[in-house]
């Protein structure tokens, strides 16, 4: 290009000044708009401008100098404004290359279509994952090859609605691939539109969230079993952020206090947890914890509570604090038991033996229990002492 420019130069000094000798400067600096480089370019049309400006000088007379003179400072504007041009075009072709790049190496599917549906474009991450190439698809089909035939059509119909109105969809869907696979998409749409407004096409942005989905599934299904489980043997459980003061309690939690999570809201702090607790008991658990706080103590005891209704139940606790780096406490965790029908039933079977025991040891008779398995004395009269020569004590557990 610098050799044509030089060459254009020489022409100019040799012919005499017409009306269009910046035309071969014009020229050059076209000829370089394709080069990478952009310093040539702009070296390229300083050379033509100057060589422009030196050819009203030193140019055989012909045209009169200021005709000529207005003339060349057009060919100058030109040469500039074909500079401003190719300025703009490149900023423009590297936003395209940028883009191509990143929806090229983009994990999320995105897929393009005309207005009426069939496909334009698809990124590497479409073949990927729902297995079509390219040349399968792009001008042939609509997406209604990835139908799985799981969404009701008034959906879809909803769907296409919205985007002729030219507003954003966004979504879940389960889709099929080209093998038949069924997979979760998390999709968005939306209508491309001209400077008037017109629909030119879609595009469709997608999220292949198939094992999140398991995931959250698998997780439903234990949290599930989990609170089934706490359900039967009345356990629950809890933590506290320390850090932001806030608690969290399971279902079970709830049910064991007698409070309902949808009604009563969530258990805001560790302090509004002890106001549930027997005021005669509260002491000693405010106690317990902050032991565990102080000096990383598990703790382990049973204590009342009281439920909203006046209930008194009896429950037992484990608690335990998490500490960072620095022995700073962070969390603490726990699990909280319901023992009340326990305790009744041991209170009972205490009352039942104190009232046999009674029975025994009031009665004239010489009565004795023994072990069946073992054959050993488990209780004895006071009446049957006198006939053996031995205490009492050294006739219980012997044979």
């Amino acid at each position: 290009v610098v050799v044509f420019l030089l060459f254009a130069f020489a022409y100019d000094l040799a012919t005499p000044r017409g009306f269009t000798d910046w035309a071969f400067y014009l020229l050059a600096v076209l000829l370089t708009m394709r080069v990478p480089d952009t310093r040539v370019l702009f070296l390229v049309a300083a050379l033509a401008s100057l060589f422009t400006v030196l050819g009203v000088v030193f140019s055989p007379p012909g045209q009169p100098v200021w005709i000529s003179a207005i003339s060349r400072f057009s060919g100058i504007i030109l040469i500039w404004t074909a500079v401003f041009v190719a300025l703009r075009w490149r900023r423009a072709d590297e936003r395209l290359r940028r883009l191509d790049r990143a929806v090229d190496g983009s994990s999320e599917i995105v897929f393009m279509t005309d207005p009426e549906g069939v496909i334009t474009f698809i990124n590497p991450a479409f073949t990927e994952t729902y297995g079509y190439a390219a040349e399968e698809v792009v001008g042939k089909v609509t997406p209604r090859i990835l139908k799985s035939g799981w969404i009701e059509p008034e959906r879809y119909k909803i769907f296409w609605e919205t985007l002729l109105d030219k507003r954003q969809v966004q979504g879940e869907f389960v889709n099929k691939t080209k093998e038949g696979t069924f997979l979760t998409v998390e999709a968005s749409a939306s209508a491309i539109l001209d400077e008037r407004g017109k629909i030119t096409g879609f595009l469709a942005l997608q999220r292949d969230i198939t094992a999140r989905k398991q995931a959250e599934e698998k997780l439903q299904e234990s949290e599930a079993g989990l609170a089934e489980a706490q359900r039967i043997a009345h356990i629950g459980n809890w933590e506290w952020d320390i850090v932001s003061d806030r608690a969290r309690w399971s279902e079970e939690m709830y049910r064991i206090f007698g409070l309902d999570p949808s009604a009563d809201g969530p258990m805001p702090n560790l302090e509004a947890s002890l106001k549930r607790m027997h005021p005669d008991d509260r002491g000693m658990v405010e106690a317990a914890v902050k032991s565990a706080i102080e000096q990383g103590k598990p703790y382990a005891m049973d204590y009342r509570i009281l439920r909203p209704d006046g209930t008194e139940r009896i429950v037992h606790a484990h608690g335990e604090v998490t500490f960072d780096a620095a022995r700073k406490p962070v969390r603490m965790v726990g699990i909280v038991q319901d023992i009340t029908e326990r305790r009744r039933a041991e209170e009972r079977l205490r009352s039942v033996e104190r009232r046999f025991s009674l029975a025994f040891n009031a009665g004239p008779e010489a009565m004795t229990i023994s072990g069946l398995a073992a054959s050993t004395y488990v209780d004895v009269h006071q009446a049957f002492l006198p006939g053996t020569g031995y205490p009492r004590a050294g006739i219980i557990g012997e044979g």
